[in-house]
């Protein structure tokens, strides 16, 4: 029997709200801002120290002089959405947020670097790994993965609250910059991605896996950010909570579905096809979508 991620029903849903948001305005900033600072940030969450992770965030904002966005977020600090109204020193001037932290120059890949140039000719059919490690022909190979993935699923199951878990390396932004293993982690709707990534760095610290590894953990559901994007797709998925294998058809029939990030089709998490469907499909997750992305790289229609 694993964990429980999942909220628990007593929790106040307002309070939850409130760290729902400041954990998906941390998630905005990854990407822009130093790991070791966004560590900081979230190590702040995960104590149950709002007003610290409130005080944190204003202070990126007067670091950067830049506001913060807080689109859709219903509830957050004062000190967040009004850096400085306590000290009646406003920000100023305060830039656009995309403009004054713009994301760094990463690139994502699915294996590491060095490995790039040694892949066999099915590679495409080593990125979905949740059912099982193929057969890689090379024995050299197994290094695309790097250890085993046992200290992040530690039995998981069905239950936990755990939908996906992706892992992908990246490089940059400057040619001396370390090679960073990164996972995504897609979380169920009403899961705590604060205390998934707490628990997850003390199981990685306790393998002695814990240097040079990146989580970013997030609630299926949200809109994911670029810089999480490109690393869930440009990765591997190494668990998943269900099998399953998504198939190319030339049309919906008439399904209900939803837009597979990156392009210009749908999928209902069994089939995916060109072009809207028959509505909108608000239950296909992140698994699904990758799985159909990864069943159009296969049949040529994507790159």
């Amino acid at each position: 029997m694993g964990r429980s991620y999942l909220v628990p029903e007593h929790q106040n849903p307002g309070v939850v709200e409130m760290y729902m948001n400041l954990h998906e305005m941390i998630l905005r900033l990854a990407g822009r801002i130093p790991d070791e600072k966004l560590a900081k940030i979230r190590a702040t969450l995960h104590e149950g120290d709002w007003q610290m992770t409130g005080a944190e965030l204003e202070a990126v904002a007067f670091t950067y002089k830049v506001l913060l966005p807080t689109q859709g977020m219903t509830q957050l600090p004062r000190r967040v959405t009004e850096p400085g109204w306590q000290t009646n020193k406003p920000l100023e001037p305060a830039g656009d947020f995309n403009t004054v932290l713009p994301l760094k120059n990463y690139t994502f890949t699915p294996f590491p670097p060095q490995y790039l140039g040694q892949l066999p000719a099915n590679w495409l059919d080593l990125l979905d790994i949740s059912a099982g490690e193929p057969a890689i022909p090379y024995r050299q190979l197994r290094e695309l993965y790097g250890w085993d993935h046992s200290p992040l699923v530690p039995g998981l199951g069905p239950d936990d609250g755990v939908t996906g878990i992706w892992q992908s390396w990246r490089s940059g932004p400057d040619p001396d910059s370390p090679v960073k293993r990164i996972y995504i982690i897609e979380l169920h709707p009403k899961a705590d991605p604060s205390e998934y990534e707490s628990l997850a760095r003390t199981d990685l610290t306790i393998a002695n896996r814990s240097e040079e590894q990146l989580l970013e953990a997030y609630r299926s559901g949200w809109e994911l950010p670029e810089y999480h994007r490109r690393a869930q797709f440009n990765g591997v998925l190494v668990w998943a909570r269900y099998p399953g294998t998504v198939h190319v058809v030339a049309e919906s029939g008439g399904r209900a579905g939803a837009r597979v990030p990156g392009t210009d089709f749908s999928t209902d998490g069994l089939v995916v096809w060109p072009g809207p469907g028959n509505g909108e499909l608000s239950t296909v997750d992140d698994v699904a979508k990758f799985r159909a992305f990864l069943a159009l790289r296969k049949a040529g229609k994507v790159a």
